[in-house]
């Protein structure tokens, strides 16, 4: 092909002239922008040929059925997931019109053949693409009903699993009961044995006597804490306002054997404001408090208990020991369940402060620990103030 200029020369490249250009007076410059001109062409086309090639793949791939169309609906191509929803191979698609119809809520449907289910109605979604050089539609669609068969029964296996539970705790509470009814009986008669007899008995008896004692007492929190965990994942919590001192009392009832272990001194106000929450719930926070307190403390553990109104109508109550504080990286842990801090050398009997926060969360409050390495600790609660209550 002859061509006159340099803009001539570039122009036939561009659109497909021979690679061999013939002029008399051709010159050098002019040869060198045709070569360039066409391996740029050459350049362009492969990476057309190697981005057609990856979407292809791509969409062979995927787990939706994927159809091409031409912009009479003609199907030009079909992935592996539309062959298998429309139980036809790609070649015997391939020219046939796509059978798309408008629903009546003005939704293009289309009509699947699964092997496993009867011909059903899913939605298509259409989308103007470019094939092979050409305007063209792509369809996409997706047969739901085995996820909605899956939720299904993974619905019912969470129906079963719950009545299952609700059996096991309504068993685990008749049987911690049960277990309370013996222990109640150990720890009365090891009472009677040690208020009638003890001068009967040598010093070796009175202290497995002791530990009798000591031990029941033990078991018997541990069956208190594991039912209060079963009750505060279950049910509404009843929340009313607290009598802080009658709580303590009965709390200083279980804890005597502690006290006495460790030669525990307590100091705590003569009243308290009046806070909401669950008594049995509050009394095994303090519980865990103040057997912490009294296991970690100094020695012997000097503890301090207290209460103190907040700005944001809610009451923060603490209890302060003289032990050796904790590091900022352990207090991070201290509320999780399983943690055993490093610090802590005498193994504990209860369920530990993840229980407590549990308890306080289901109450509407929050947990922390005010602690400085050489200082000792302060474990506090918060729970909303009664409204307009005195002191008691």
């Amino acid at each position: 092909m002859l061509v006159n200029n340099d803009a001539e020369a570039e122009t036939a490249v561009r659109f497909g002239a021979d690679e061999t250009l013939t002029k008399s007076d051709l010159t050098h410059p002019l040869l060198q922008k045709i070569i360039n001109a066409t391996i740029k062409q050459k350049k362009l086309e492969t990476a057309l040929t190697e981005s057609e090639a990856q979407r292809k793949a791509i969409i062979s791939n995927i787990t939706d059925g994927i159809i091409i169309c031409d912009e009479s609906f003609r199907i030009l191509f079909a992935n592996p997931a539309a062959e298998k929803l429309l139980n036809q191979t790609a070649e015997n698609l391939r020219g046939t019109r796509l059978p798309v119809h408008q629903s009546k809520n003005n939704q293009t449907t289309l009509t699947i053949h699964p092997k496993s289910t009867n011909p059903k109605q899913v939605e298509i979604a259409l989308t103007e693409t470019i094939w092979e050089g050409n305007l063209a539609y792509l369809a996409s669609f997706r047969d739901d009903s085995s996820q909605a068969e899956i939720r299904n029964q993974l619905s019912q296996k969470n129906i079963s699993l719950e009545h299952r539970n609700y059996e096991l705790d309504q068993f685990n509470s008749t049987m911690a009961h049960q277990v309370q009814g013996l222990l109640g009986q150990i720890i009365g008669y090891a009472s009677l044995l040690e208020m009638h007899h003890e001068f009967q008995l040598d010093e070796e008896a009175k202290l497995m006597l002791n530990r009798i004692n000591q031990s029941s007492h033990k078991m018997n929190n541990v069956i208190n804490e594991l039912m209060l965990l079963s009750s505060i994942d279950h049910g509404e919590v009843d929340i009313i306002p607290l009598d802080m001192e009658r709580i303590l009392i009965e709390v200083f009832k279980r804890l005597r054997f502690q006290l006495d272990k460790y030669n525990g001194r307590i100091r705590q106000p003569h009243s308290w404001p009046i806070a909401l929450g669950q008594p049995s719930w509050i009394e095994e926070v303090w519980v865990n408090y103040i057997t912490n307190g009294l296991k970690y403390g100094g020695d012997p553990p000097q503890l301090e208990l207290g209460a103190t109104p907040l700005n944001n109508g809610m009451i923060r109550f603490w209890v302060r020991d003289n032990g050796i504080g904790i590091s900022p990286q352990d207090q991070k842990r201290l509320f999780k369940p399983h943690t055993r801090l490093k610090q802590l050398k005498v193994r504990g009997e209860g369920l530990g402060l993840s229980i407590v926060k549990r308890i306080v969360h289901k109450c509407g409050g929050e947990v922390g620990v005010i602690s400085e390495l050489g200082a000792g600790s302060t474990f506090w609660f918060t729970l909303k103030a009664a409204p307009d209550s005195p002191e008691k």
